[in-house]
């Protein structure tokens, strides 16, 4: 019975799933036990015939000798089933332990395929599945309502700010009309000279009423800026209040009052562009120009005191850098960017912005547009290309027609999206329109104004125009008050066509009202200390260090293209020179540079003079004085260009003739070839001094050069440093009577002298 017991204690290990199976022989066993334990019977026996012997104790042998030999076959059996029974326990127990050790492993190397694993995981990844979620709408929920709580308060500081700001024009107000009884009791008593004190503009009996639709204001502002740009004192302005103090307390710009904030929240002061520019300013006086209707005397103050002047003083502050804040639309079917503005604004107005050939695409024409909108006027900038505009890396490829791209947008086919935005907006309820037009767009502001759809006309460096047939044509049907922004580089509109301009709209011809913004260079005032000297056979101006120097370095100065005779650039050689440089300036113009008047009589053919002094012409003089030099014992060059001069820095880096590049305001540079080919061929650290508005090296062209040369990717070394507000030409010809252009001029000095004392 004992072993009975162990078969079964066998068969519960195979029943529990363990591996293994009962042995073959365990019938047999069952069988012998059944026997001995018998004690002696026959019976029925299990197992194989071999251990049956039933039949042969039945023949009668019951001797002693048969019981012994069953007695020793029984017990011969029970030690080898005993033995049998321990090998399979041992065999039982090592197959457990296999088994429960290759499920160790599989936990321990890729538990996700273990069934029982991944049951007693998921509770858990539900659990922290929720818990996530819980977390995410949490934050999300303080984010919203940080956002709501920044809103509220600034919408609160908002509407606290224009109370005081309307406040603070109230008490300006009152202290101008006090002001203004009192010049009239002086008036009465001293004649018609105090009338001029009043206003200069005023008739004798002009009312009061009439002189406040005029925009008119005695005394007038003595501030420059305001002068310059030609607006009237007396129009009150929407653009923001800047921080500074009462410059003229009895002025009714409103400009000018003070902020409690500690800075503009919108860039309005005029950087540079105001101290850069030569103005041609005509009103509509009485008794000026050609006879105007009834009624229609409030032209000029409109474009004076309001959208004019915003304009005239949104040219200094637009930036190409930013992300736009407007959205696109569609108005009439023709697809828009629409700037508006924050808060109450006159929703019956629109300032139309006509884009150049590169459409809305372009983010600077949105910046700009986000601009005017956060000076209160709501902007569109309709794709009147038709979704076709000139690719901006079309000159890359050096094969785009645009003679062909032109013919194809023909007015046949950009004037219908035009008028299709403007019936849609009326449609809106918007009755009034500006439009302000950039090069190609310029032409469409003359068309508009023509017949008389805008009441103000904003056209900057305009294209396609007929000189003087357009402008003659203007006089003659037009009532918009014009402003032109021009500049002396320009040969779709140059300089004479600028003078025409003045001719036939300036001196009150135009009695709406006139005005031609123009961007020019100054010259500075010093006598220069260095020498011209004849270095190979080429002039030169040499600025030679005081005292002790390394003799066997030269910086070469490449000016632009008024030549090394301008007294800026010769300024500038004297000032690094102080600084430890011998500086020669080459006149690798070879004696014909433009002369500094030049652009004075409108006449003169820049174009024409770019065909004689190509690199064929200009670039053997230059060689000649390294060469001389080299002949001088100087083996180490560098060179600083401005302009025209920064296209030879570049050749002369592409050879490594120099070992550090600097350029300011650079032109006639392929980008981005030129900047891949530098990184490829060039050893020499290299240095941009940019600016915000410059048409020959744009903000695309800054942030094309970043790209290649920044982060690291050129190991010589790299920098630009950006001068905001500035225009082409600021580090040589800047007008440094202004204190921000002067600050320019001397930080790009100041740059390059510490790019050459790092790496040269």
């Amino acid at each position: 019975m004992n072993i009975a017991y162990q078969h079964q204690h066998h068969g519960t290990f195979a029943s529990a799933g363990l591996p293994g199976n009962v042995p073959q022989g365990s019938g047999m066993v069952l069988g012998l036990v059944g026997v001995n334990g018998g004690g002696g019977g026959g019976g029925a026996v299990a197992g194989p015939s071999r251990l049956g012997h039933g039949h042969g104790l039945g023949h009668g042998h019951e001797g002693g000798s048969s019981g012994k030999k069953r007695k020793d076959l029984s017990g011969r059996v029970g030690k080898e089933l005993s033995l049998n029974d321990r090998r399979d326990e041992t065999r039982f127990y090592t197959e457990n332990i296999s088994t429960l050790h290759a499920v160790n492993i599989q936990l321990s190397t890729k538990p996700e395929a273990y069934n029982l694993f991944n049951l007693r995981l998921l509770p858990l990844s539900v659990e922290r599945s929720a818990i996530l979620a819980q977390l995410e709408m949490q934050e999300t929920y303080a984010l919203e309502a940080a956002e709501v709580a920044y809103e509220e308060e600034r919408e609160r500081v908002e509407d606290e700010w224009k109370r005081g700001r309307e406040r603070v024009k109230e008490r300006l107000m009152e202290g101008i009309e006090e002001r203004r009884k009192r010049a009239r009791e002086d008036k009465e008593g001293e004649g018609t000279g105090a009338d001029a004190t009043i206003d200069s503009q005023t008739r004798p009996h002009i009312t009061r009423k009439l002189r406040n639709k005029l925009g008119t204001s005695p005394p007038p502002t003595p501030i420059p800026a305001v002068s310059a740009n030609g607006i009237t004192p007396g129009a009150i302005s929407n653009l923001p209040i800047t921080s500074g103090p009462f410059l003229n307390p009895h002025s009714l710009n409103v400009d000018e009052i003070p902020s409690p904030f500690p800075l503009p929240l919108i860039s309005t002061t005029s950087s540079s562009g105001s101290a850069n520019q030569a103005s041609t300013t005509t009103g509509g006086g009485p008794g000026g120009g050609r006879r105007r209707p009834k009624g229609s005397g409030t032209h000029q103050s409109q474009a004076i005191g309001g959208l004019g002047k915003s304009l005239l003083m949104l040219g200094q502050c637009y930036t190409h850098e930013g992300t736009p804040g407007g959205a696109f639309e569609t108005v009439n079917g023709v697809s828009c960017y629409v700037a508006t503005p924050e808060g109450d604004y006159d929703k019956t107005k629109v300032l139309l912005f006509l884009t150049d050939i590169f459409g809305y695409d372009l983010v600077n024409a949105r910046l700009l547009a986000d601009d005017f909108a956060k000076n209160g006027y709501k902007t569109i900038i309709p794709d009147y290309l038709n979704g076709d505009p000139v690719p901006l890396d079309a000159h890359k490829a050096g094969q785009f027609d645009l003679k062909a791209w032109l013919a194809n947008h023909g007015q046949d086919a950009t004037r219908p999206p035009l008028d299709k935005v403007i019936e849609g907006l009326k449609e809106q309820g918007v009755s009034k329109f500006a439009a302000t037009g950039y090069c190609l767009g310029g032409r469409y502001v003359f068309d508009l104004a023509f017949e008389n759809i805008i009441s103000v006309s904003i056209a900057s460096h305009p294209t396609l125009l007929q000189i003087p047939a357009d402008l003659d044509k203007y006089v003659e049907q037009s009532k918009a008050p014009l402003l032109i922004v021009s500049c002396s580089l320009d040969h779709v509109f140059p300089v004479e066509s600028s003078l025409k301009a003045d001719k036939v709209l300036g001196d009150g011809n135009f009695s709406p009202g006139y005005k031609r913004v123009f961007f020019e260079g100054f010259t500075h005032e010093g006598t220069p200390t260095g020498t011209v000297e004849s270095i190979n056979g080429i002039p030169s101006y040499v600025a030679t260090p005081e005292g002790d120097y390394d003799k066997t370095k030269v910086l070469l100065f490449l000016t632009d293209i008024f030549g090394h005779e301008l007294n800026n650039a010769r300024l500038l050689a004297d000032d690094f020179a102080r600084n430890g440089y011998k500086t020669v300036i080459p006149d690798y113009l070879n004696g014909d540079p433009i002369p500094t008047a030049a652009f004075d009589g409108g006449k003169f053919d820049l174009m024409a003079w770019l065909g004689k002094h190509g690199q064929d012409v200009t670039r053997p003089p230059l060689d000649k004085v390294i060469e001389g030099l080299k002949g001088q014992g100087v083996s180490k060059f560098a060179a600083t260009g401005y302009c025209f001069g920064a296209r030879y820095v570049f050749d002369l880096a592409f050879e490594n003739i120099i070992t550090v590049s600097i350029v300011s305001h650079p032109s006639l540079l392929q980008v981005p070839a030129d900047l891949e080919k530098y990184t490829q061929v060039s050893k020499a650290p290299l240095l941009i001094n940019s600016c915000s508005i410059d048409q020959m090296f744009p903000i695309e062209a800054s942030q094309k050069a970043d790209e290649i040369f920044g982060d690291g990717k050129f190991a010589p070394g790299y920098k630009r440093a950006f001068f905001e507000g500035m225009h082409h030409g600021f580090a040589t010809r800047g007008d440094i009577t202004k204190k921000d252009q002067k600050e320019a001029k001397e930080g790009a000095f100041k740059e390059a002298v510490m790019w050459l004392k790092k790496y040269w």
